[in-house]
């Protein structure tokens, strides 16, 4: 029998295997393309400057919401020569490591090991950002990590018979919940999941995830009533020691202990200098277009018709499953799954505005969907679980297993979608544990549990695959402010940039920014490169002048512009160089299915009425362009004393057409 049952498994454990690395392959492959000057370099900008010798505290006075920079500075710190396209396979590697985690984690709850591969296909694409726009190490993608790496450590606390190994696998558990803390301030919020989890716990008595199968070969999907009944038979304590039955005030104490000692070793360590840092973050922040005072929480009322098509598509799918026989039933699910696809795939046939929000232009339309799905599914437990509750049902391992994983999810949805300045899609950066959540209910329900693994598995390929299959593509057709894939004709042969495929203007101006700042400027001197393009000082290898590398002249305000100039006069970093861009330096998509781009429409006519520009009118000189198109060029300032020394040899760069 229980061959048969192994046996019965491998079928689907290799088709899903199969998806998973294919995905995997094609995720590879999908890093090299895309290069941008914005986002990206901003992440990798405000990381090295650390490592070329600025202070985090004293020389960006807006950063210390955000220490997951402190991690990346480490990464530079070891790896000085790490390129662009290392950074993003480093987050490949971790992606699949946390998977293989947390994996890991699922069987030996559910002792099955053939769901997980499909479940987690779409990540092995994406990596850690579902969103498809940075396929980085970023404030994003490190807690998408982290809340993955806490969970499947404590699942395993939770099995776990041996007392010493449970709280070591706690103690673990808990400083990966210190470092989604650590990465964005914000998400602190997500530390009291542990502990709403243990008052549901006690409050219920939730007690039938003691994770001990009377039967390694039984499966954890059974019901509640199905494992009493076992559980009688077997003579079995009820309480084991382990599972929510064993998860005591002690053991949350040994969860919450690293969050709290680590943040007391940090703040002991930085004390006042960290401290003013967040005051002086969180007051700027308040001050900019994208987070008015008064109005964090931005109710788009446009969303909740996503949301409601993807809560009918859920709830007929899996009312759907009722249906006894096998073939009728993968007909209607099929039609189902085709019909969300079409929903997707033309906004309802446009009768849903594509997804906007600041600057984005519907191009993030598709992972909305996949956002809306994981809210709707968020929604639907809550409902389910008040359900159980009010019922006094019994609850099965899955479920409970659900449970832990959707109020984790769940919390840290709600903080990051407040906060962000992606607003709803930042639902997806907890998709991981959500999707985990929703197979583990979806594989409990009576219907399906007494259905074949086979059929299990089309069941899952069919719910997920309009909204994977939607996201990937947009992940692929969507380079951040770059050419489709296909239209990259260039690759950056040299520098932070080397191996990445661009479009030829890019390779120029990449080539043309090299080029000017090593003949200009030492490694030690600062650049000041703005609008919108910090990716200029990754090229140059250049630190930044101001406290801030991101100049987003439609989000920054113009007094923290003339602060950030006093700032650096104060502390003595005047800038040798300053390249100006008039417009986000950004080849923006008309839609995703067409492969016309355009660029931005300019931030600013030089010269402005900015303090930036004042003073490079007042102490620079105009000593080099680049020309990207008629009425769009970019301009290279020298600092007034180093003009002199400057021979009449000058350089001779071919502008791009």
């Amino acid at each position: 029998m229980k061959d048969k049952i192994k046996s019965s498994l491998l079928l689907p454990f290799f088709i899903s295997c199969g998806i998973f690395v294919a995905l995997a392959i094609f995720g590879w492959f999908k890093l090299r393309y895309g290069f941008n000057f914005t986002d990206e370099g901003w992440h990798m900008t405000e990381a090295w400057r650390l490592a070329a010798g600025d202070d985090f505290f004293r020389d960006h006075f807006t950063g210390a919401i955000k220490c997951v920079t402190l991690i990346n500075f480490l990464i530079f710190k070891f790896y000085p020569d790490i390129t662009l396209l290392g950074f993003r396979e480093l987050q490949f590697y971790l992606t699949i490591v946390s998977l293989l985690f947390f994996s890991f984690a699922l069987y030996k709850v559910s002792k099955e090991f053939w769901f997980q591969p499909i479940v987690f296909s779409l990540f092995a694409f994406t990596g850690l950002e579902p969103m498809g726009a940075i396929s980085n190490l970023n404030y994003y993608t490190y807690p998408h990590m982290f809340i993955t790496l806490y969970l499947a450590f404590f699942i395993l606390g939770l099995q776990q018979q041996s007392v010493l190994l449970k709280r070591i696998l706690y103690v673990t558990a808990g400083i990966f919940l210190w470092l989604i803390s650590f990465s964005l301030l914000h998400l602190s919020l997500v530390v009291i999941s542990v502990v709403i989890l243990f008052i549901v716990v006690k409050k219920f008595q939730l007690e039938f995830l003691d994770f001990t199968p009377l039967d390694p070969f039984i499966p954890a999907f059974q019901s509640g009533d199905e494992w009493e009944m076992k559980l009688k038979q077997s003579r079995k304590p009820r309480s084991l020691g382990r599972g929510l039955t064993g998860f005591t005030l002690m053991d949350l104490c040994f969860v919450l202990l690293p969050v709290v000692l680590l943040w007391i070793i940090f703040i002991s360590i930085y004390g006042q200098a960290y401290i003013q840092n967040v005051i002086s973050s969180i007051h700027w922040i308040l001050n900019t277009s994208l987070y008015p005072a008064g109005s964090l929480i931005n109710i788009d009322w446009n969303t909740f018709k996503y949301v409601i098509i993807t809560l009918v598509f859920i709830v007929a799918f899996l009312w759907s499953t009722k249906i006894m026989r096998t073939i009728p039933l993968i007909i209607v699910l099929l039609i189902l799954a085709v019909m969300m696809f079409m929903a997707i795939d033309t906004d309802l046939f446009g009768l849903i505005k594509p997804y906007y929000h600041g600057y984005y232009n519907g191009w993030y339309s598709r992972p909305m969907w996949f956002a809306t799905l994981l809210a709707s599914a968020h929604f639907l437990f809550v409902c389910y679980f008040v359900f159980k509750i009010a019922r006094k049902k019994p609850w099965s391992n899955f479920e409970l297993l659900a449970l832990v994983l959707f109020i984790c999810s769940i919390i840290m949805a709600i903080n990051s979608s407040i906060f962000s300045a992606l607003g709803f899609l930042a639902v997806l950066h907890s998709s991981i544990p959500a999707v985990a959540a929703m197979t583990c209910v979806i594989l409990s329900m009576e219907t399906i549990k007494k259905k074949i693994y086979l059929v299990q598995l089309a069941i899952l390929i069919l719910f997920f695959s309009p909204f994977y299959y939607t996201t990937a593509w947009s992940d692929w057709k969507f380079t951040l402010f770059d050419v489709a894939p296909e239209q990259a004709s260039a690759e950056i042969e040299t520098g932070f940039g080397k191996g990445i495929k661009t479009n030829q203007v890019y390779k120029n101006l990449y080539e043309w920014i090299s080029t000017t700042s090593q003949a200009y400027s030492g490694k030690d001197d600062y650049i000041i490169s703005y609008v919108s393009s910090p990716m200029v000082h990754m090229i140059a290898r250049r630190r930044p002048a101001l406290d801030e590398s991101f100049l987003f002249f439609m989000i920054i305000p113009q007094d923290y512009l003339s602060a950030s100039v006093e700032f650096m006069k104060n502390r003595g970093r005047s800038p040798k160089l300053v390249y100006v861009f008039e417009t986000m330096p950004a080849l923006q998509p008309v839609t995703l299915k067409e492969s016309m781009r355009l660029w931005q429409n300019k931030e600013i006519s030089f010269p402005s009425d900015d303090a930036i520009t004042k003073y490079v009118l007042a102490n620079m000189t105009m000593i080099d362009s680049f020309t990207i198109q008629d009425g769009l060029i970019i301009r290279c300032f020298l600092d007034n004393a180093s003009v002199a020394s400057v021979t009449g040899n000058k350089l001779k760069i071919k502008s791009a057409n």
